[in-house]
């Protein structure tokens, strides 16, 4: 009885999590709307990573519409910077004009991480608070900072993600729910962290 509840879970977790996906595929096709369903998906993964079981799709719809300018704000400027960066990488990885790969390398080297500083957190700050986006982004830098472990597991999760739907595209649905089930996760844990570390400065402070 315990082995068929236990599996019912499993398999209306991994429906759920397909259904998200798809909805984040669909919704991304536009290309403009990507940041948009982002934070549709990232929105009800937060709901999981607090052991919430909600309905997909209003939970998914209320993300994606929620605060859209904010959404285009932030996400626009990532896909710009990423796109920056793989047009700088390639020419550094194919120029032949030797005088100016070093510095080309070296800009594309502070831009990476710079972008992996603000990006890993930009989105699911996005889904979880109502900061403005200069505001959000200082607060991505600064979480993604405090909480290099997080930071670099998200970084690798997206990786694993990205080869994964390489090697075989229609995983793309359920590659992207589970990274951002995982990215949620992670942002809880950062937010954590960082509210404990000024906790613990209050309190030396106070004691002092």
């Amino acid at each position: 009885m315990l082995l068929n509840s236990r599996l019912a879970q499993a398999l209306e977790r991994t429906a759920d999590l397909v259904v998200a996906g798809l909805l984040w595929a669909v919704f991304s096709v536009p290309l403009v709307t990507l940041p948009l369903s982002t934070v549709g998906l990232l929105t009800l993964a937060d709901a999981w990573a607090r052991g919430e079981r909600p309905s997909v799709w209003p939970v998914f719809w209320g993300g994606f519409t929620r605060r859209p300018l904010r959404a285009l704000a932030v996400g626009w400027p990532l896909l710009l910077a990423g796109g920056i960066l793989v047009l700088n990488l390639a020419y550094v990885l194919h120029t032949r004009y030797l005088p100016l790969r070093t510095p080309v390398l070296m800009c594309t080297v502070v831009l990476a991480l710079g972008y992996a500083l603000t990006g890993a957190f930009a989105l699911p700050l996005v889904a979880v608070t109502g900061d403005r986006p200069l505001t959000l982004f200082r607060n991505a830098v600064l979480l993604a900072a405090g909480s290099l472990r997080q930071t670099a597991a998200i970084w690798t999760a997206v990786a694993v993600a990205a080869v994964a739907t390489a090697l075989l595209p229609p995983l793309l649905p359920l590659c992207a729910a589970l990274t951002a089930s995982y990215m949620a996760r992670l942002t809880r844990q950062a937010i954590l962290r960082l509210k404990q570390f000024r906790s613990t400065r209050i309190t030396s402070s106070e004691s002092g």
